[in-house]
């Protein structure tokens, strides 16, 4: 179309979109991110913010590491988004992964709770853990 700009709608991924607010709330440049993520250009940088580059699934714990973000919600958003079909079996046969979060509850339950009386009285418990997360 001589003379016409059309407009390609590129919806980003969400999980360069996510990337890309890692990257811009950053103190570093792009150049210090590629260096510290083992790139040896910065440009990939801006390609993987684009969405125009996947996420390597093999580089999100130093992504999570560098940005001191939950590297189980950075994986599980990029294999989701990547690879649904692989993720939903690895979940069919491993379940569910587990964020450092809710690790750290699982944690604080072990030690606070005799294991032997929560399966005994898990509604109880269950009610008493909601009832202290809405309160922090």
């Amino acid at each position: 179309m001589k003379g016409k700009q059309v407009n390609v709608d590129k919806t980003q991924s969400r999980t360069a979109m996510i990337f890309e607010s890692l990257v811009d709330s950053s103190d570093m440049t792009q150049r210090e991110i590629a260096e510290r993520l083992g790139y040896g250009r910065p440009n990939i940088i801006t390609m993987l913010k684009q969405g125009l580059v996947k996420i390597p699934i093999y580089r999100i714990p130093k992504i999570a590491q560098l940005f001191h973000v939950d590297a189980v919600e950075l994986l599980k958003m990029a294999m989701e988004e990547y690879e649904p079909d692989k993720y939903k079996a690895i979940v069919e046969i491993l379940g569910e992964p587990i964020t450092a979060y809710e690790r750290r509850l699982l944690q604080v339950i072990r030690e606070e709770v005799n294991m032997t009386e929560l399966q005994v009285n898990t509604t109880h418990y269950c009610e008493k853990i909601r009832a202290c997360l809405r309160s922090s």
